[in-house]
């Protein structure tokens, strides 16, 4: 069948001035069969030449040897076709310094790569550049829908089995998936299959998955098998491995079958004997969700840490990057025998960032600090960051460091951003008059003597106000200065912040103008804000069409935060008269004196990557939100003892009224009532959590902490690991489970050491799963020690010690909690069944059918079916 990029391939052939011509795709996407047809098509007269490439050998001295061949005698073809098939990375890197134009006459290069390798760390986009630069790359991908059409309506291809996986094409499928039959691969890698020949396999092909700058030969194999097979079996480092088996699954892989070719092809040259795998081992070893599957194993990473060196050793880190192998990244990039390339030490500190590991991000961060060298942001990148990583850590002086010299680096985009984080910074500090001369520089706005912003980016003066973001023109519902359209994220983050800090300290007009600049900054979720509050503001002072213009503008956002609270906003002035005094619904108005300091929110700037809090530190990362006017003038209608507050904000929470709960919480939180504040700042966590606000209730929660009360600080801890958990910040999780554990709460810490177990389990750490579930087991709790029991038993179930499974499956049953016993009761009488005790499996199983639990009496009542039809007692 012909493919959609067939054409543009032989066009690129047709070209004489296209001398380089590479296909990429994912594996089984068809793009060796696509141009080798192509080639055919095209240049069908031209003589081929292909190399076993051997890694010691140039490409240079290929294009020679095949560029003599070309109008000799003996090849009287019109030009020659150099084929390089399956480009290694370091391949890759010589054909982009390959000058096209200076190539023998009449050769023709046709190259093959995996879009996995071009588009992954091993190639830089410099390389990849130089190949679009003098080449014509093209890429294949899954196949379109056209292409699917045109098969399923082919007699060749009326397989109802064909035609239904085509049905089910999610826009993912290769066509060598129709073409290929990968059980016969899948057979023998299954678990359970021979110990020898699976290490083996495993050896062989994760090799070629890291592709080093050598052959596989006999004494790189050797070894691997030895450390697979320890790995494999469980077998100790110092226990000794014998080759016969390794010599024995090699004959056996080398061999073809009527079912499968041979899985290890063994060659010799000059240079020696070498193995290399069957290509479709590599597409069955990355099926993730298979069994047979499997992640490069660590002795790879460890055999490359200690047999190669300089840029081959780096290489194989940038591999271990990619495949998320980050202890073994770190171990084979922290060697500093040849240059790194910043931008995959970047990425490798974002990728430790995201899964918690702070101290280790910060690390390579630095790394590149003092590095230097990469494109132009990278090292005011990393300024940037680091400045953020020491800020979470609350190391205030040296978060300031690293922002100054992101400052002083004159990026167009982190110096800005790094403006805004120093204005936080101050800001939490108590410094207004320094967070305003920050803010204003990242805003990028001219202020007049009067503190006003005017002209500046986009800014020509008073006069109505545009907004090209949501292509809207409210003439003059707020007034002010134009604003700055097509600003960045740092300076709309920035003109936000000042609107807040105005709208705090009472001048109503320059917080207008700054939000009147933010609602136009075309970045929709400062903008959507920045609208919301000044709907409010107009509406506080008795504009009640100019404020339903700017909550419609924001509901039409649909910014997932601020459109929902326009929303209720809007549906508050429909209930109520315009005249009205603003009910609890519609937040008060903000006054300048006689009021006490309530929180607000802040917009962060942007950064590659948000650095979680850092366990133990405590560090409030930001003011949590407010809703707009919270706190800044008593309304009758609302109690003034903490209590009541409250107790109607867990009121309007409970119903989802989420404006009007955040106004009366917050008010009860910063009573500073030592019983009821630590319960609002907890309930305000949650709240803040149950609206996708991540930060404003990670604040919440570290503030409930820092009261040390001594039932909600607990609480608050558990919840902080939670929140973390969800985002996959792992060791902070742990970190803070652990808190918990420490306080001994009655509820909280038994409930820490179950999710505790169950983060090891997630991670693959049985022995750590154990630990923690029986901790919690014998905590005595209620719910979480029969949790427990029952996923101890599951556990020691699946590691074949059944002895004690059935004694925690037993206590599980008798525990009486509702969501375990019934359950356990189930998979109690299945062991007992298994093992031939029918009497006993038989009375858990109508114990189970008792409980009247629907789940437990389904399974029970086919267990029982079960052992009727085998005739059982």
């Amino acid at each position: 069948m012909r493919r959609e990029a067939d054409e543009a391939i032989a066009e690129a052939l047709r070209d004489d001035g296209r001398r380089v011509v590479v296909v990429s795709g994912p594996r089984l996407s068809g793009s060796t069969r696509a141009l080798a047809h192509a080639a055919h098509e095209v240049l069908g007269d031209h003589l081929v030449v292909a190399f076993l490439d051997d890694p010691d050998v140039e490409l240079a001295a290929m294009i020679d040897a095949a560029g003599a061949l070309s109008g000799t005698a003996g090849t009287p073809a019109p030009g020659t076709v150099l084929w390089l098939d399956r480009l290694s990375a370091r391949r890759y890197a010589e054909l982009a310094r390959t000058d096209a134009a200076r190539l023998p006459e009449g050769l023709r290069i046709l190259a093959v790569a995996d879009s996995a390798l071009v588009r992954g760390l091993r190639v830089p986009a410099d390389v990849e550049g130089a190949i679009r630069a003098h080449g014509a790359p093209i890429e294949l991908g899954p196949m379109t829908g056209a292409e699917r059409r045109r098969l399923r309506a082919g007699t060749d291809y009326a397989d109802p089995d064909l035609q239904a996986r085509l049905d089910a094409d999610d826009g993912t499928l290769l066509m060598g998936r129709l073409l290929v039959d990968l059980a016969p691969f899948r057979s023998d890698l299954l678990p359970g299959t021979s110990a020898n020949r699976t290490a083996l396999l495993r050896a062989v092909t994760d090799w070629r998955r890291v592709d080093p700058p050598t052959r596989l030969t006999w004494d790189d194999l050797e070894r691997l098998y030895r450390a697979y097979r320890q790995e494999l079996t469980g077998t100790p480092q110092s226990a000794s491995v014998s080759a016969i088996g390794c010599e024995a699954a090699l004959k056996w892989a080398a061999r073809a079958t009527r079912e499968r070719p041979a899985l290890v092809e063994e060659r010799s040259d000059e240079s020696g004997t070498y193995y290399s795998p069957h290509p479709l081992l590599a597409v069955v070893a990355d099926e993730s969700g298979q069994d047979c599957a499997w992640p490069v194993a660590d002795p790879m990473w460890e055999h490359g840490d200690t047999r190669f060196e300089g840029e081959a050793r780096r290489d194989i880190g940038y591999a271990a990057i990619e495949a998320r192998a980050l202890t073994a990244a770190q171990r084979l990039l922290s060697h500093t025998d040849t240059p790194m390339d910043p931008v995959v030490l970047l990425y490798l500190g974002q990728v430790l960032m995201d899964a918690g590991d702070l101290d280790a991000a910060r690390h390579w961060f630095t790394r590149v600090a003092d590095q230097g060298g990469g494109a132009p942001d990278t090292v005011p990148l990393a300024y940037f960051v680091l400045g953020g990583l020491e800020d979470a850590r609350d190391d205030a002086g040296a978060a300031r460091r690293w922002w100054a010299l992101a400052i002083d680096s004159g990026h167009p985009e982190w110096a800005p951003e790094a403006m805004v984080s120093l204005g936080e910074l101050d800001w939490r500090q108590g410094d207004t008059e320094s967070a305003r001369r920050w803010w204003t520089r990242a805003a990028g706005v001219v202020v007049d003597g009067d503190g006003d912003p005017g002209g500046g980016p986009g800014v020509s003066g008073p006069g109505p106000t545009s907004n090209p973001a949501f292509g809207a023109t409210p003439d003059g519902p707020s007034g002010g200065a134009a604003p700055a359209a097509g600003a960045s994220d740092a300076a709309a983050a920035a003109m936000y912040n000042l609107a807040v800090l105005e709208h705090r300290s009472g001048d109503r007009d320059a917080a207008r103008a700054w939000y009147t600049h933010a609602s136009a900054s075309g970045v929709v979720d400062v903008a959507a804000k920045a609208m919301v509050d000044l709907g409010t503001l107009d509406r506080d002072r008795g504009d009640v069409d100019g404020a339903r213009v700017w909550w419609e503008m924001a509901v039409r956002s649909g910014d997932p935060t601020a459109a929902p609270r326009a929303r209720a906003r809007l549906e508050a002035l429909d209930r109520v008269d315009a005249v009205a005094e603003p009910s609890v619904d519609a937040e008060p108005p903000v006054e300048p004196e006689g009021v006490g300091p309530a929180p607000v929110e802040l917009v962060e700037p942007t950064q590659s990557v948000e650095p979680p809090v850092q366990p133990g530190a405590l560090v409030e990362p930001g003011i949590p939100t407010a809703p707009e006017g919270s706190g800044a003038t008593d309304n009758p209608d609302l109690p003034t003892h903490p209590r009541g507050l409250l107790d109607l904000g867990e009121s309007a929470a409970a119903r989802g009224a989420a404006d009007t709960a955040r106004d009366l919480l917050t008010r009860a939180a910063e009573s500073g009532d030592p019983e009821v504040a630590p319960r609002a700042m907890n309930g305000l966590g949650a709240l803040e959590q149950e609206q996708g606000e991540v930060h404003e209730a990670r604040a919440w929660y570290i503030r409930a902490v820092k009261t040390k009360d001594a039932d909600l600080a607990p609480r608050s801890l558990l919840e902080l690991g939670r929140l973390d958990h969800r985002q996959g910040w792992f060791e902070n999780a742990r970190t803070w489970f652990g808190h918990v554990v420490r306080t001994g709460h009655a509820d909280a810490a038994p409930h820490a050491l179950y999710l505790l177990a169950r983060l090891e389990q997630d991670q693959d750490e049985a022995e750590e799963a154990r630990t923690w579930f029986a901790r919690a087991a014998e905590s005595g709790h209620p719910e979480w020690a029969p949790r427990a029991m029952a996923d101890l038993a599951d556990l020691e179930h699946r590691r074949g010690d059944t002895e004690e499974a059935r004694t925690w499956w037993r206590r599980a049953a008798e525990s009486g909690e509702e969501a375990v016993a019934p359950s356990a009761m189930v998979d109690l009488g299945a062991l007992e069944r298994d093992q031939g005790r029918l009497g006993a499996a038989r009375a858990w199983l109508e114990r189970a059918v008792g409980t009247g639990v629907t789940a437990a009496v389904e399974r029970a009542e086919e267990v029982l079916r079960e052992m009727d039809a085998d005739g059982g007692p």
